[in-house]
């Protein structure tokens, strides 16, 4: 009984815990490679920011997008305007 006990809470952990932290990594990183990339391929440039701009732009956008009483209507905007930058031409 006791290796089925043990089983079943190695089981619990690998499907309902393990995916959640997994998860909010992937999201923080892809986030910040997202910045880089956006550097990288002229985003800068083509807003005209010089510096620091640029970071102090992703700093506000983050901490307007990370307060806690946003954080469970954020996901449909999210939504939204990543649709919505499939339809924007330069």
């Amino acid at each position: 009984m006791d290796s089925f006990l043990n089983w079943s809470i190695t089981r619990r952990l690998e499907l309902h815990i393990i995916p959640w932290p997994f998860g909010i990594w992937l999201l923080a990183f892809t986030d910040r490679s997202n910045k880089s990339n956006a550097r990288i391929d002229g985003l800068a440039k083509d807003l005209k920011l010089e510096g620091t701009e640029l970071n102090i732009a992703f700093y506000i956008r983050r901490q307007v997008l990370g307060r806690k009483l946003l954080q469970p209507a954020r996901a449909p905007y999210r939504g939204i305007v990543g649709m919505c930058t499939d339809f924007v031409k330069d």
